[in-house]
């Protein structure tokens, strides 16, 4: 900087601008701090915001959010009467489905992969069947 610009930068303006750069968190017009310590303090701010936007957000929050207000999928099926239980979801079951509800007879899948059942559910209440699955 010395020899481009003319002028020198001390050790914790150059601190500074390298907190700035590897945050992203940019320099703006604010970075007149001479003394070290507030340096040191607007350093450690720049990185505590960059872990907790790309670190506690994604890992903690997001998913205790999605678990929180993600739809419950049924545990039991106490009100289903003659009814036929299916275990794994599948092409094939698609087709029984669509059958079994064409001769009005009410059917439990039951699927041990939890994304799988939740995918069913929602093309199951998109199709307007929902009450037919549990």
């Amino acid at each position: 900087m010395y020899y481009l610009e003319g002028k020198s930068r001390g050790f914790w303006q150059a601190l500074q601008w390298a907190a700035g750069t590897a945050s992203t968190t940019g320099y703006g017009g604010d970075t007149s701090w001479s003394h070290p310590v507030m340096v040191v303090y607007v350093v450690c701010a720049q990185f505590i915001g960059v872990i907790l936007l790309f670190l506690v957000f994604p890992i903690y929050l997001i998913p205790f959010l999605e678990e929180r207000f993600e739809t419950r999928l049924p545990k039991d099926a106490a009100n289903a009467k003659n009814h036929v239980v299916i275990f794994d979801y599948g092409p094939a079951v698609a087709t029984l489905l669509t059958e079994l509800e064409q001769a009005d007879i009410a059917t439990v899948v039951i699927d041990e992969d939890e994304a799988d059942a939740r995918r069913l559910m929602d093309v199951l209440d998109a199709r307007g069947e929902g009450d037919a699955l549990e």
